[in-house]
């Protein structure tokens, strides 16, 4: 891999990375910001809104993937780093849109934003596979800077 190559790989890694960073803060964002609507407030203040430990472990257990991939996408080897990226992102966009079916109108906002970043990161790992299978891999003697 050339040097060119080897710019255009970080580059490609960066992008994804902040992609995921982008799609994490307006998840955590559309969280906080319901706080803000009084009737939700009155729902939790009210004790109606219960939610047990097995709902809390199931809702981190699919969230956990797309934080990991903000590290993952820097440390995957390139052919596993589009396959994980690829298929985290869908998945997580059917979370995403099983979601906001039922959401009002300001969570609907923040999903938007999440489902535009998510598919930017399929069309960029897709294209940068097509990318990788131009390129011609190393020889195991250079790979291992001999």
């Amino acid at each position: 891999m050339n040097i060119e190559d080897q710019l255009i790989d970080i580059r490609t890694r960066a992008t994804i990375s902040s992609l995921w960073v982008f799609f994490f803060i307006n998840h955590f964002f559309m969280a906080i910001h319901e706080f803000a609507n009084p009737e939700f407030m009155e729902t939790l203040l009210a004790g109606e809104f219960a939610v047990g430990d097995t709902t809390l472990l199931i809702a981190a257990v699919a969230l956990e993937p797309t934080i990991a991939m903000i590290v993952l996408s820097w440390v995957l080897p390139s052919r596993a780093n589009w396959i994980a990226n690829v298929s985290v992102a869908a998945f997580a966009i059917a979370l995403e849109v099983a979601a906001g079916l039922d959401s009002d109108l300001d969570n609907k906002f923040f999903i938007a934003a999440e489902l535009t970043g998510l598919i930017a990161i399929i069309v960029i790992s897709v294209k940068w596979r097509s990318r990788l299978r131009l390129t011609k891999p190393l020889e195991p003697a250079r790979a291992l800077g001999e």
